[in-house]
C-alpha cells in the first residue's frame, strides 16, 4: 500500500506542478504503541519555498484506511492580509465552492506577550486554514481498466486544480 499512496502523492504532485505551485513529497513512518503495524503517511507540501515564506500553502496528508483506500486530507493556510477582502462567511463559501466538498475553516492568531511581567501584546500573524478530506480508492496495478484509470487520474486532476483554487484566493482582490 505504501507503494500505492507514493505513486498517488507523485500523480497528485504532477497535476499540481501545472498549476504552477511548487510541491515536495515527504514519506513519514510512525510505531505507535500496540499498534501490530507502522503508521505510515505521504505528505505532499505545497507552495512551501524561499520566495513564499509569508504567502499561502498547502499540506496534503495521505494515510492508507483499508485495503486500496486511502484518506486524503487537505489543509489550505492562507495569511489573513491576502483574503482580508472577503468575510469569514464569503470565504467559506467560495472555499466549499471551490473544493468541491465540506470544508471547515479555523482563524489562527498569534500574538508575543513582553517580558518581566508586563503585558505587552505585538501580534505576530493570522492566517485562516481551510481543511477537508475525502477517501479514494487507488485502482491496483495489472488489476484496473483503462476507465478506472481514467477516473482516478481525472478525480487527482480535479482535487489537484482545487487546491490551486484555494491557494489562488489569497491573490484574489476585490
Amino acid at each position: 500500500m505504501l507503494q500505492a499512496l507514493e505513486n498517488l502523492a507523485q500523480t497528485l504532485k504532477d497535476a499540481v506542478d501545472d498549476t504552477g505551485y511548487p510541491a515536495a513529497i515527504r514519506t513519514v513512518t510512525e510505531y505507535w504503541e500496540g499498534a501490530v503495524t507502522p503508521h505510515v503517511e505521504v505528505i505532499l507540501s505545497i507552495g512551501r519555498d524561499q520566495q513564499n515564506e509569508a504567502g499561502p500553502v498547502a499540506d496534503v496528508y495521505i494515510y492508507p484506511v483499508r485495503d486500496q483506500v486511502c484518506e486524503i486530507e487537505v489543509e489550505v493556510t492562507l495569511p489573513a492580509h491576502t483574503v482580508a477582502h472577503l468575510q469569514p462567511a464569503q470565504l467559506w463559501s467560495r472555499a466549499k465552492e471551490i473544493a468541491g466538498v465540506e470544508v471547515g475553516i479555523s482563524g489562527i492568531q498569534r500574538y508575543f506577550r513582553g517580558e518581566s511581567g508586563k503585558t505587552v501584546h505585538i501580534h505576530l500573524e493570522s492566517h485562516f486554514i481551510i481543511d477537508y478530506w475525502l477517501e479514494m480508492e487507488v485502482p491496483v496495478e495489472g488489476e484496473a481498466t483503462d476507465e478506472d484509470w481514467e477516473n482516478f487520474d481525472a478525480a487527482l486532476a480535479s482535487l489537484a486544480q482545487g487546491i490551486a483554487g484555494l491557494l489562488a484566493l489569497a491573490e484574489e482582490r476585490e
